[in-house]
């Protein structure tokens, strides 16, 4: 059996889990490790209101898809949910022209914008504890200029496959500094 690398995070962080993470989350029972860490080192996992939406409307089963949602957001464990408000909307924008100039006309999705602007808005600059960090799988989405990489953990499937994780967080002087 082979050990997964221990989750080392700032202390009383908020993981914002992206839709990829959640659907192999759900297909494997090997990611209940990763959850498993993230409680005892005091992590709060957060559900963004857009992830939330992709993941339910990706399934056929819509019921099965919150009642997953609900053992892995607990709300007796900290979980929330992130709505969606005028700022993150501004923050879309501007992080759609950054994306557009720093990433060679990179179009994101929709839905990812959104995700990182959630992430944005809710991330305070320069914290050793209590940070906002992204969790995801598609690392292309959410490009360093904007997103600092802190960890990767690689989960090794049932099947055989390895799912790389990668925990960012906003580097909100960058942002500052590239507006």
């Amino acid at each position: 059996m082979h050990a997964q690398t221990k989750l080392q995070l700032p202390k009383n962080s908020s993981i914002l889990i992206d839709t990829n993470v959640l659907i192999d989350s759900a297909e494997s029972v090997k990611f209940i490790s990763l959850y498993e860490q993230m409680r005892e080192a005091s992590i709060g996992l957060v559900l963004s209101e857009v992830v939330k939406l992709e993941f339910v409307r990706g399934t056929n089963n819509h019921q099965k898809a919150l009642d997953f949602l609900e053992s892995i957001f607990k709300t007796s464990d900290g979980g929330m949910t992130l709505p969606l408000d005028s700022e993150v909307y501004k923050r879309a924008y501007e992080i759609e022209k950054i994306y557009r100039y720093q990433g060679g006309n990179k179009k994101s999705g929709f839905a990812d914008l959104l995700f990182a602007a959630q992430v944005a808005r809710y991330s305070i600059p320069k914290r050793l504890t209590n940070q906002s960090v992204l969790a995801t799988e598609n690392h292309k989405d959410f490009l360093p200029t904007l997103f600092d990489l802190l960890q990767i953990i690689n989960i090794r499937v049932e099947s055989g496959s390895i799912k790389t994780v990668g925990f960012y967080i906003f580097n909100t002087d960058r942002f500052g500094e590239l507006l």
